[in-house]
């Protein structure tokens, strides 16, 4: 009986853990910029002192529902809730290639207007699939768990 408790307890440890890094913790996108997880919600976040989002500048409060990045780029997509039962489909691209320093500046519409330096959207699907067409970024979104 003694046994049995123990593998009981031991399985859903490990199911609770493995579900847990599904909702929470966050993923580093590279250059400062991070996926924020908090529950189902979640955000991209740039921090670039620090290798966690903590303490960052949110780029979007939009709930983000899928994602895709590389060394050059992030494209994501968000949803807007207007009402409980209308949604707006955002999307977002970052060219990380651009470099954008907010260290010295503390007046946080300076940093905002710095941040959007290198941000294109909120756009509609038919302008983010032809931007990511001429831009050769060859990136396509996948959902976000």
């Amino acid at each position: 009986m003694r046994k049995k408790l123990v593998i009981v307890i031991s399985f859903l440890f490990l199911f609770l853990y493995s579900c847990s890094s599904i909702f929470w913790g966050d993923k580093n996108l590279g250059k400062g910029y991070f996926l924020w997880r908090d529950g189902r919600y979640k955000a991209i976040v740039y921090n670039p002192n620090s290798n966690t989002p903590d303490g960052g500048n949110p780029i979007t409060i939009d709930n983000v529902v899928s994602l895709n990045y590389n060394k050059n780029y992030i494209i994501f997509k968000t949803n807007k809730f207007i009402k409980p039962s209308t949604e707006i489909k955002e999307y977002w691209i970052i060219d990380k290639s651009i470099q954008i320093t907010i260290n010295d500046y503390n007046d946080q519409n300076i940093t905002d207007s710095l941040l959007k330096v290198n941000l294109l959207g909120p756009l509609d699907s038919t302008r983010f699939y032809k931007l990511i067409k001429e831009r050769n970024i060859g990136l396509e979104l996948k959902e976000v768990k």
